[in-house]
């Protein structure tokens, strides 16, 4: 197939044009084409043209594209239309100031620069946007008396609205912060209560353990006024009891009145104490108490039970009174004290507490020691429970340090006479 038909031939290479510049007229010319496309697109009014209007004949005769048009002025031109008439409003080229003879103006006909037509188009563009935003405020701001009054009605009803609002949330909150007060109200009452009964428990807790950690003083405390309370009941009643043992040693222990007459006194004492007394020659007994010294009789014992009966040539003696029969019955866990007949008052009394209670007698704390032995056991009031011993062993074995006392009662079985509350030898 031949190809004639579609290339071109060197004639008309030469007669195609260089460039689409050179086709429409001019260098520059396809950048203006852009640019008036653009703004047309846009809704830019293209500028007023400045060159007068050019007829067929011009085209004819003019050799080439002249300088002196736009491309806008090209592009007005058809060859086929009639001629084009130019504008009659005032030229598009800048305009001199007046002369000061009041002489027509001089027009400047030369083109515009691309620079220029740049110029007048934004300044196009800023004259229409200032008319927008004109239109639109005439839009928005109303400018008869209906307008402003219901623009005011409206303005009064937001605020209202908002007003409303406003009291809404603040009547929600402040709801919300009476709801949370009661609750943190209550919940402090019970947090109080509960820290009320947590104190008083612990002030309980720190009161008993005040009062154990002080019962030992306390105990003191009374046991130094019970011994001064007691010390002159108890002197008159009881004795320092001195002798000898089998081997001539001194043996000594105390005693209490039992009974007196007007010429004679009974005295209970240990039978530790005098047991020399019992075989001959006996030693002398020696009774000492508030400055007298007296000479004892042994009339009566008991090994078994570590008791003797002493008579004194001294009557009118006081005889300690024994405790009732309920007390001697549930004497345990008593306060008891052993007397003593050897004291700078006459009388020394040691404390402790009855720990354990059985017909065969009453094991207690007291210390007892050998001034101390067959002396009286006492209650607080004074009242006798028994007589101590160190040698009275009713388990069959040596009890320590916790002596057993013996019943006073049961010293009426061998040492003693008891009849109808009496006491006699």
């Amino acid at each position: 197939m031949s190809t004639d038909h579609v290339e071109s031939t060197p004639t008309d290479r030469e007669d195609r044009p260089a460039s689409l510049d050179e086709a429409l007229g001019g260098p520059g010319a396809s950048d203006d084409i852009r640019t008036l496309w653009d703004d047309l697109a846009h809704g830019v009014e293209p500028p007023d043209l400045s060159a007068p209007a050019v007829g067929l004949s011009d085209l004819a005769t003019e050799p080439g594209p002249s300088p002196s048009r736009s491309p806008a002025d090209r592009l007005l031109v058809d060859p086929e239309s009639p001629p084009v008439v130019a504008p009659t409003g005032p030229p598009a080229g800048p305009v001199t100031d007046l002369p000061g003879d009041g002489t027509a103006p001089e027009i400047d006909d030369r083109p515009l620069t691309r620079r220029e037509r740049r110029e007048q188009r934004r300044q196009a563009k800023e004259l229409r946007r200032s008319e927008r935003l004109q239109l639109r405020r005439h839009r928005i701001l109303p400018r008869t008396v209906i307008g402003i009054s219901a623009l005011l009605l409206a303005a009064a009803i937001g605020a209202a609205l908002s007003g409303a609002g406003l009291y809404a949330y603040y009547d929600w909150r402040l709801a919300e912060n009476e709801d949370r007060v009661g609750t943190l109200t209550a919940t402090l009452e019970e947090r109080l209560t509960e820290a009320n009964a947590d104190i008083e428990n612990v002030q309980n807790q720190a009161v008993n353990e005040i009062r154990a950690a002080a019962e030992p003083l306390e105990q003191l405390l009374a046991d130094t006024r019970t011994v001064s309370d007691l010390t002159p009941v108890l002197a008159p009643s009881v004795f320092f009891v001195s002798t000898l043992d089998v081997n001539g040693e001194p043996s000594v222990g105390s005693g209490f009145v039992v009974s007196s007459n007007d010429s004679e006194s009974l005295i209970v004492t240990s039978y530790r104490t005098v047991a020399a007394a019992t075989e001959t020659p006996a030693p002398v007994i020696e009774v000492r108490g508030e400055g007298d010294n007296l000479t004892g009789r042994l009339h009566s014992w008991d090994p078994d039970r570590d008791l003797a009966l002493l008579i004194v040539e001294r009557g009118g003696l006081k005889a300690l009174p024994w405790a009732a029969e309920s007390v001697r019955a549930e004497a345990l866990g008593r306060r008891v004290y052993v007397g003593s007949g050897l004291g700078g008052s006459g009388v020394s009394l040691s404390p402790g507490l009855v720990i354990d209670q059985s017909q065969a007698g009453l094991q207690h704390s007291a210390p007892v020691g050998n001034a101390w032995q067959g002396g009286p056991l006492l209650t607080a009031e004074g009242e006798v429970l028994g007589i101590a011993s160190i040698a009275y062993a009713p388990l069959g074995f040596d009890p320590g340090d916790l002596t057993f006392a013996i019943p006073v009662e049961g010293a009426c079985e061998r040492v003693l006479t008891c009849s109808g509350g009496e006491v006699s030898g």
